[in-house]
């Protein structure tokens, strides 16, 4: 299992996860705005045996819910706020990119 030792490496996981999957079922030429999708919590798995508190696994179905929300828009400019500003973000696989620098491109409409 694998074990993050901060949230925002466990949001950057979850960023790279939920996009890596979601561009995958959803092919370009769909218009997937017409149907709003909605995160629900199922099943949580954790990498020792105590239980992940109400709160934390509603804050983590907010935080799916944001990042569903911001791709169906097409709008990342709230993005920023869910990366710190020391580690940064990988935006895919191969690409690190800063904190200031994913300011910078989430301005751009015609960005990656």
């Amino acid at each position: 299992m694998i074990q993050l030792k901060t949230k925002s490496m466990f949001i950057q996981f979850l960023f790279l996860i939920f996009f890596s999957s979601f561009f995958c079922l959803f092919p370009k030429e769909n218009k997937i705005n017409q149907y709003p999708i909605y995160v629900s919590i199922g099943k949580v798995y954790y990498s020792s045996q105590m239980q992940i508190p109400e709160k934390d696994k509603k804050e983590i179905q907010l935080l799916l819910q944001d990042l569903v929300n911001m791709t169906l828009e097409k709008n990342f400019i709230n993005l920023p706020n869910y990366v710190d500003t020391e580690l940064g973000i990988y935006p895919d696989l191969k690409a690190h990119w800063s904190y200031y620098k994913l300011k910078q491109e989430v301005q751009n409409p015609n960005s990656y």
